[in-house]
């Protein structure tokens, strides 16, 4: 009867701790750069409204497969969200950096546009764990 209760107990500790609170979005793009003329997005969500993104630049395209041997620009910082809108600020700045919606199957950039207005931007797309 107590083996039993600890394996209950053991199975709901996992399946509490088992959630999926770190989500991985992506995207690939082309740059308008003259030497690194392809690059790799990833922006990382945490549970405890943090957030990494990680900019991969690569010199061609057909590099990509192998992009995470290269090494990114990385921007890390908190989240907040004001109505449907997710804020990014990166840790020891002062300022937002555009707004974000995120869903559980992409993140969709916003950025001014004209007085007081946004325009969509990048889309990432959610992935499975790396």
């Amino acid at each position: 009867m107590k083996f039993n209760l600890l394996i209950l107990l053991i199975l709901i500790n996992f399946g509490i701790n088992g959630q999926d609170s770190i989500r991985t979005y992506k995207i690939e793009s082309k740059t308008f750069e003259i030497e690194k003329k392809y690059a790799i997005q990833e922006i990382i969500i945490s549970s405890d409204s943090t957030y990494i993104h990680l900019n991969y630049r690569l010199d061609e395209k057909s590099q990509r497969k192998k992009y995470r041997t290269y090494k990114p620009e990385e921007t890390k910082g908190k989240f907040r969200k004001i109505g449907d809108y997710y804020l990014f600020r990166p840790f020891n700045q002062t300022f937002e950096v555009g707004k974000y919606k995120i869903t559980e199957k992409c993140i969709t950039y916003y950025y001014p546009w004209k007085k007081n207005n946004f325009k969509k931007g990048a889309k990432f797309k959610r992935v499975e764990k790396l």
